[in-house]
């Protein structure tokens, strides 16, 4: 379970990551970052909605449990 969970992390971030990091390499070679409070804002992709927890760590361990992530 926990190298499915590292998989989708990493998958994620590199999902996420590349673009940001084109930005900011881009936008100034000084370091400096400049925010515009007054600026419109875009909606943070809350992914973990489409997901769903146990909400116990043992419960994983229990082959009745794993079968029916499987399925």
């Amino acid at each position: 379970m926990v190298r499915t969970s590292s998989f989708v992390l990493a998958a994620i971030l590199a999902l996420t990551v590349p673009g940001h990091a084109q930005q900011s390499a881009a936008a100034d070679a000084s370091g400096a970052i400049a925010v515009d409070a007054h600026a419109q804002g875009t909606p943070f992709p809350h992914f973990w909605d489409q997901m769903f927890g146990s909400g116990r760590a043992n419960l994983v361990m229990r082959a009745n449990y794993q079968r029916d992530l499987r399925l």
